[in-house]
């Protein structure tokens, strides 16, 4: 049995990869697997920009509110919970495709991954409580000391990966930047089509901000609010989702209302800017995109891009 491409839409937050995603679904009547790390948490709706209720009920999403925001969800689950969709999806002989705009998620649908050590519980919490009380940049000097290579390569904001890396070290002895040789080694089974969605910064930047607005509009503080109540914490990814834990901070009273949504924009941006970083290494192929471009128009562009891509 030949198995179909791996098709992706991909772009940075607020690039509008979402509705153009909905669209593409409708027109070749398929189901969407989501390549986002946050949408996987249940609760945390508005913060993520999960799809409505009513897109979900009508377009079939997987890897979307599957695992309780307590619960922790490694790289490694996603990679096999997807392997096991697509497996499901082939047999039924069902069109699917995939979008989001969590680049490690893409990059091991890729191009795959070495089976890893296991979570250390205790050395994360320890990890991150260094980082509220000391900074990004103390537990990242940690790393450089342990794994240069792999300081050098990981931004101090990105602290999952910060975090991982020197578990993995301390647990194994290993730098993890000798593990990962796997990367860039791109799978053969089946062909690979990604097309991304790219905007001028600065444009991107004011649409980042005003969606930041439009989730204050939606009820972001009550969302966070519930979390925030809950008896269960919440587990270490889940807690790096921005919008969240500036709430958390501003319910402590560490930060006024103000300042919290101001902070939100800034990580928001920050985090576009990383995904593009990320992005850029890919072999993907771009649609430039600013205002006036509709959905509509991408859909219709990224379909045409993915079976030109995959021809034999």
């Amino acid at each position: 049995m030949k198995l179909p491409p791996i098709r992706i839409i991909l772009g940075p937050t607020a690039s509008g990869k979402e509705k153009s995603a909905l669209v593409i679904a409708e027109r070749l009547n398929s189901d969407i697997i989501s390549t986002d790390s946050m949408k996987i948490y249940k609760d945390m709706d508005i913060g993520t920009a999960t799809p409505s209720k009513a897109h979900l009920e009508k377009i079939k999403h997987w890897a979307i509110n599957i695992v309780e925001p307590s619960e922790s969800f490694s790289v490694a689950q996603y990679l096999k919970y997807v392997e096991g969709t697509m497996k499901k999806l082939d047999e039924e002989n069902k069109s699917y495709f995939f979008s989001g705009g969590t680049a490690l998620y893409q990059k091991i649908l890729t191009e795959g991954m070495l089976e890893g050590v296991g979570e250390n519980k205790k050395l994360r919490e320890k990890l991150m409580q260094e980082i509220e009380k000391f900074g990004n940049e103390y537990v990242h000097n940690k790393l450089e000391k342990l794994d240069q290579t792999a300081a050098n390569k990981i931004h101090p904001n990105d602290i999952k990966r910060v975090i991982r890396a020197i578990e993995v070290v301390t647990d194994t002895g290993i730098p993890i930047s000798e593990q990962q040789t796997q990367f860039g080694k791109q799978r053969t089974d089946r062909r690979l089509s990604l097309v991304g969605i790219h905007w001028d910064r600065a444009k991107l930047y004011a649409r980042i901000n005003q969606r930041v607005d439009v989730m204050i509009e939606k009820g972001l503080e009550e969302e966070a609010c519930k979390l925030y109540t809950s008896s269960k914490p919440l587990s270490l990814q889940a807690s790096l989702a921005v919008g969240y834990k500036e709430f958390f901070n501003y319910f402590d009273g560490k930060l006024t209302k103000d300042e919290a949504i101001s902070l939100i924009k800034q990580k928001s941006r920050n985090l576009a800017k990383s995904q593009m970083t990320w992005f850029n290494k890919f072999d993907c192929q771009w649609i430039d995109a600013d205002e006036s471009t509709t959905p509509e128009e991408i859909a219709e562009k990224t379909i045409k891009l993915w079976d030109t891509y995959t021809k034999e």
